[in-house]
């Protein structure tokens, strides 16, 4: 996001830091949404959103404003989570949890998979 410009941006661009490619939006992997102009705040929200992600990244958004070029960088950071759960036995029944800490955004999504990767549907 830039807020206090003068005039709206001429250009908005994402890219991998420590990369000088462009990201390409709607490309499967990649999706970036910019929100209107706001004129009265000279503000301009821009969103870059990473499907698959795997490996701890960081993307750096850059807005062009009156030929000088503005940038602020992001950290994705992807976290790795272990369950510990208690041995079983065949046939006993298991609660088993998961429980998320310090992370500082909410998940959008949480799966549960089996050891093969297969989706775990509850209630089956």
């Amino acid at each position: 996001e830039i807020s206090g410009a003068a005039v709206e941006p001429s250009a908005v661009t994402w890219q991998e830091t420590g990369t000088s490619t462009d990201i390409t939006s709607g490309d499967g992997t990649y999706t970036i949404t910019t929100d209107a102009w706001e004129s009265s705040s000279g503000t301009l929200l821009s969103k870059l959103a990473v499907a698959g992600i795997s490996a701890s990244t960081s993307y750096t958004c850059y807005f062009v404003v009156n030929s000088n070029t503005i940038s602020g960088t992001v950290d994705a950071t992807v976290l790795a989570l272990t369950a510990v759960g208690t041995p079983l036995t065949t046939g006993d029944t298991a609660d088993i949890t998961c429980t998320l800490t310090n992370s500082n955004v909410e998940p959008t999504q949480i799966t549960w998979k089996d050891s093969l990767g297969d989706a775990v549907i509850s209630g089956a």
